[in-house]
């Protein structure tokens, strides 16, 4: 049997199919694709300054053009709350070099936007992290996600509450008289762990920590980032927390067993009550700004988050972010004063 003739028209030459992958990935065409995105997509450098942007993004954050926004910060760009807490992610992408998917509470013209975010680490030809690709798809335009019985209430890796059940807790105590406060456990040691022996071995420790943490809290036990579990109490007490608190670290001066391996390790808590007009996205903020000090200083520790706490953590971001920004533009110079012995002229 003959074979078929091919269609001249959808024939092409090795030079010409060549040719039409160069113009397919010519910076120019990448650019209009993006463009067309129907999410947004962002570039941050190490320092956390934006490169770049699609169209979709620009549009979302209100922003005026490309130019507008090359070379600032979150800072520059949004409010304080919310460049902390786009930073404090970025950080956790830069320094692990593993990439995080989170749900974030967006404000935008006076409307509370739920937000699928995904953040990349970018690396150059080397494979050295040089940046932060981030992408963002709005999957509710409400203070709760749309349609409660489509909420994944279950966190898959370690079957406590997930991120999204948390928000659901948050929003029913803060219509609530009672009074609540928000504690979050940090496992200080799970990025060296999860680096050295593997992500798998990483997520085997997250649910021994899970279980252990679940023998104090039962089912009121949540998930709320990738090494940060999160439970809502049912007191504002300073004693109170601090007693929990100091459970807790006594629990984590005993090994955890991880497929018959003993895991020694610490925790980092940081604590916030939850107040009146907060949202779950604040209330999130303000314990992960405690636990963040609480780690920084060591770990093993609690921190009860007050307004000292808060604007002394802020103002670190702001200076952490501004010696990384002299570091990239050399800005720093480096002076040596030798000291010589002037009775052997040696330098020591």
């Amino acid at each position: 049997m003959a074979e078929p003739e091919a269609d001249p028209h959808l024939t092409l030459t090795n030079s010409e199919l060549v040719e039409a992958q160069k113009a397919f990935f010519s910076s120019d065409n990448i650019v209009k694709l993006l463009d067309h995105l129907p999410i947004s997509l962002w570039v941050t450098d190490t320092q956390g300054r934006y490169l770049g942007a699609n169209q979709q993004w620009l549009v979302e954050e209100d922003q005026p053009s490309l130019e507008a926004i090359t070379g600032r910060n979150d800072y520059d760009l949004f409010d304080q709350l919310r460049a902390a807490g786009n930073i404090a992610r970025s950080w956790e992408v830069l320094d692990t070099g593993r990439a995080s998917t989170t749900m974030e509470e967006v404000d935008r013209n006076g409307e509370t936007h739920i937000v699928r975010v995904t953040r990349v680490p970018l690396r150059d030809a080397s494979h050295t992290v040089v940046g932060v690709v981030g992408l963002s798809e709005t999957t509710s335009h409400d203070a709760k996600p749309a349609g409660r019985s489509e909420v994944v209430t279950v966190d898959s890796v370690t079957g406590v509450g997930s991120r999204e059940a948390l928000d659901l807790r948050l929003q029913e105590m803060l219509g609530s008289p009672q009074p609540a406060s928000l504690l979050l456990i940090q496992l200080d040691n799970h990025s060296i762990v999860s680096d050295s022996l593997g992500p798998e071995f990483g997520d085997m420790l997250l649910r021994a920590a899970a279980r252990r943490l679940s023998g104090v809290f039962g089912p009121h036990l949540f998930r709320n980032r990738a090494d940060e579990f999160a439970v809502v109490l049912p007191t504002t007490d300073p004693a109170q927390i601090e007693e929990i608190g100091g459970t807790l670290l006594d629990k984590w001066r005993q090994p955890l067993m991880v497929d018959r391996n003993e895991i020694y390790g610490s925790v980092s808590i940081g604590s916030t009550a939850l107040t009146q007009p907060s949202r779950p996205r604040q209330v999130r903020q303000d314990a992960e700004l405690a636990t963040n000090e609480a780690h920084q200083s060591g770990g093993s520790r609690l921190v009860v988050l007050t307004a000292e706490h808060r604007e002394r953590t802020r103002d670190n971001l702001s200076q952490q972010m501004l010696v990384r920004r002299a570091v990239a533009n050399r800005e720093f110079n480096l002076h040596w004063q030798p000291i010589v012995d002037i009775q052997t002229n040696m330098v020591r």
